[in-house]
């Protein structure tokens, strides 16, 4: 992950795990807009490596430094709802302001999230769920719902990166990259060789 103070990282995870949070209600999605939000991830492989491992949750990296305040008390109310994993500095204690914040995932999309991490996008969401958590959002339906147009563009896509010339004729995988480890999960460069 690239991530830069002032702006959200943009990754898989945000575009089509994120959303699920919604079901958290108006109050999480108020308090959940007021944090300054850096990048949103699946892990954290320095958890990972010390044998510490979350499932169906999403790991929301947070800039402390605008307002402290505003921080506590929503930390402070985060950590008493039933979704809460939990929380911890990102970076030096005493003169840091980054903070990982750990969110369950819904229980009805925890198959979603498995499927996720199998870059499996099309067998996420069941489709009576896709207009509550994507209204408006039509290129992450279009991945969902494998839009023949967007099968097209895909293919073409592959087909200039790849320098091969397959059709999009019979096409049956997905219409959307699979995950990269290193887009997707914090601290993976710490473990690159």
């Amino acid at each position: 992950m690239k991530i830069q103070l002032g702006s959200i990282y943009t990754n898989k995870t945000k575009k089509y795990l994120l959303p699920t949070l919604i079901k958290y209600g108006d109050i999480f999605e108020k308090k959940f807009t007021n944090l300054f939000k850096l990048a949103i991830g699946v892990g954290d492989i320095c958890l990972i490596d010390m044998g510490i491992v979350i499932e169906h949750s999403i790991f929301i990296l947070i800039d402390t430094k605008f307002s402290r305040a505003t921080f506590k008390n929503i930390m402070t109310w985060m950590r008493s709802q039933e979704y809460y994993k939990f929380d911890y500095p990102f970076d030096d204690l005493h003169t840091g302001h980054l903070h990982m914040l750990v969110i369950k995932i819904p229980e009805r999309y925890e198959g979603s999230s498995t499927e996720f991490k199998k870059s499996n996008y099309s067998k996420m969401y069941e489709f009576k769920d896709l207009n509550e958590l994507f209204e408006g959002r039509e290129k992450e339906l279009n991945v969902f719902n494998k839009d023949p147009k967007l099968l097209i563009t895909f293919v073409n896509k592959i087909n200039k990166m790849f320098k091969t010339e397959v059709s999009s004729d019979g096409w049956e995988g997905e219409i959307e990259l699979p995950l990269k480890d290193e887009e997707e999960y914090f601290n993976m460069k710490l473990f690159k060789i």
